[in-house]
């Protein structure tokens, strides 16, 4: 029923919003991008008689660098097309986005995937975006990654990922800020099909970010003690500077969260990377079943709260260096 609600308001807001492009006379120009990020790396261990060493390589508290002893590949692909702006229409654009990657939903792969076989491709991302259907703003459908610009690159930590299926209008303008509002499902790739709903709102006024999500679950697999509803919030500032000091940039932020946005469910809908990640119940005991991402409470509340921002030094060269990067979480 819910999947076929969301089908639903998928297919009309894409019937919408290509009922109010331009005529087809008017040429639109068009243009294809393409995105792609690799990574791969050896990492042994002198202890182990030269093994290969645990997947991960401490990176969420050392740094990255040197510390990704994993394969990992994306690709991504839009194609595009812009109607200018005339006497009788606003400017509009239409894109198409899809993204390939390494599929591994439960966690890590044989060898780390670390070995010349091949490697399981998964569809990402595909949705649709559509500009100068709503009056400011982009429209949007599809399967995506959502909220992942709240991200600590050098422990490779996403400190929200709301990714999923859904529908939203980001940009909006509301009261001189800029505004996002979303709805996300969810659902983990281990034996059941209990949807997580997500109904998420943002706020972006100058170097200000006020974000909340409301979790809903029809039922909760790891029993009725835990909780099917649950809520998070997130304020940030990020100045323009480091910390006050040279040039750069950082930021401080603070989140909470209740029920389904507590304790490993803070800033996170379910995705594999979500499970695994700092704070992800595979993080803390190594456990390869999603499904208990959601095994919190009503009663759980968390608090976390990160700051962190790099420095620019001139070397005779551009350079940038990372200064701080500290992640704290209390759950009650």
């Amino acid at each position: 029923m819910e999947k076929t609600a969301l089908s639903k308001a998928l297919f009309i807001a894409g019937v919408a919003a290509i009922s109010s492009m331009p005529a087809l006379a008017e040429k639109p120009t068009s243009d294809f991008e393409f995105h792609g990020y690799f990574r791969a790396g050896a990492f042994t261990s002198a202890k182990e008689n030269f093994k290969q060493h645990q997947w991960g390589g401490q990176k969420e508290t050392l740094g990255r660098l040197g510390l990704e002893a994993d394969d990992f590949w994306e690709l991504a692909f839009m194609q595009r097309w812009d109607w200018e702006k005339t006497e009788d229409s606003d400017g509009k654009s239409v894109r198409i986005n899809a993204r390939l990657g390494q599929d591994n939903p439960n966690g890590n792969g044989s060898n780390g995937y670390a070995n010349i076989d091949g490697k399981a491709t998964g569809l990402i991302e595909s949705f649709v975006e559509f500009d100068g259907v709503t009056n400011t703003g982009t429209l949007w459908g599809g399967q995506r990654y959502y909220g992942r610009d709240n991200y600590i690159f050098m422990t490779d930590f996403f400190y929200t990922d709301y990714s999923g299926t859904g529908i939203g209008v980001k940009g909006t303008e509301l009261g001189g800020g800029l505004w996002d509002f979303a709805y996300i499902a969810s659902n983990n790739s281990v034996g059941d099909n209990e949807m997580l709903n997500a109904f998420h709102v943002r706020a972006d006024y100058g170097q200000w970010r006020i974000e909340g999500m409301a979790k809903q679950m029809g039922e909760n697999v790891n029993g009725d003690e835990f909780a099917k509803s649950g809520f998070e919030g997130h304020v940030q500032y990020s100045p323009s500077n480091f910390f006050g000091f040279g040039n750069g940039f950082s930021k401080v932020g603070v989140q909470y969260g209740q029920g389904l946005g507590g304790s490993t469910m803070l800033g996170r809908t379910f995705t594999n990377y979500n499970a695994y990640s700092p704070g992800g119940v595979g993080f803390i005991d190594g456990s390869t079943e999603q499904t208990l991402m959601s095994a919190v409470k009503d009663g759980d509340r968390t608090v976390r709260a990160q700051a962190y921002g790099a420095i620019s030094v001139k070397t005779g060269c551009s350079s940038r260096l990372s200064v701080t990067n500290k992640h704290r979480m209390k759950t009650t």
